[in-house]
């Protein structure tokens, strides 16, 4: 295929002139290129340049528009296949693809991937509304579900939700912390915590919304006052009446559990 000028017509002059390097051009009425039918491969556009100067950021295509009134999903790009989107950009960046895939900047520094948001700091959390709070690395779930072969989810019969903090709620329902049976566990003391004489309230599990309920432990006897019915732990217990105890009143009185050897 032979390469052609493109002539043009210089009004000022007037003249028809070859256009030189760095002339820009106005174009009267936008144009629609129609390449027809082809059974070989033949391109519809092709821009070839070539890049020669290691200091300079070039671009190849550009496209500015100002958009002093459009509607929020005005798109930059539009690549189709057979009349159907397989590609798009929107004007505020997003970027969709196929059937519902999309990335777009869900808030300053961080971006969205079909509802996954990765944030500057590479944290990583699974609710676009709320993923601003998830202010280091890691991995943040609003909600998670299991399904009974045992693969996560995002809506099962089996969930793990944040009840509030430092609790995790577990449920039946399709939201562990709103529908279905829930059950929450906190721990109140971290891993590696150490053991002290009488015990704290702040270390051990409490399993229910009842104040002080729970499993606690501490070296000597108790003298916290869990709700009734607790159980403490003593680390130092050497005999049958002094290695476990339970609550009997809640308010600091508690009754060693005979054990056996």
């Amino acid at each position: 295929m032979a390469a052609l000028d493109i002539l043009v017509l210089n009004e000022a002059t007037p003249q028809i002139i070859v256009p030189q390097s760095g002339d820009t051009y106005n174009a009267p009425r936008a144009f629609a290129i129609a390449a027809g039918t082809v059974t070989t491969d033949v391109n519809a556009l092709n821009i070839t340049q070539t890049w020669n100067a290691g200091g300079v950021t070039f671009t190849g295509l550009e496209v500015n528009v100002t958009s002093t009134a459009s509607a929020a999903a005005s798109l930059l790009m539009d690549l189709q296949v057979g009349g159907t989107s397989v590609f798009k950009v929107r004007k505020d960046g997003r970027t969709d693809w196929g059937a519902g895939g999309y990335i777009a900047e869900s808030s300053a520094s961080n971006l969205n991937v079909n509802g996954m948001n990765v944030n500057a700091t590479g944290g990583i959390y699974f609710n676009p509304s709320t993923n601003a709070n998830l202010g280091t690395t890691g991995l943040g779930f609003n909600q998670v579900f299991i399904k009974s072969a045992g693969l996560l989810t995002y809506n099962e019969d089996t969930g793990l939700s944040r009840s509030s903090a430092g609790v995790i709620a577990v449920g039946t329902g399709a939201a562990a912390s709103v529908a279905g049976t829930v059950h929450a566990l906190t721990y109140a003391a971290a891993p590696g915590t150490a053991i002290t004489a009488g015990g704290l309230l702040t270390s051990g599990f409490r399993a229910t919304s009842t104040a002080n309920f729970g499993v606690f432990f501490g070296s000597g006897a108790p003298s916290i006052s869990a709700a009734k019915g607790s159980l403490y732990l003593r680390s130092d217990g050497s005999g049958v009446a002094d290695r476990m105890y339970v609550a009997t009143d809640g308010a600091g009185t508690w009754t060693a559990v005979t054990t056996v050897g």
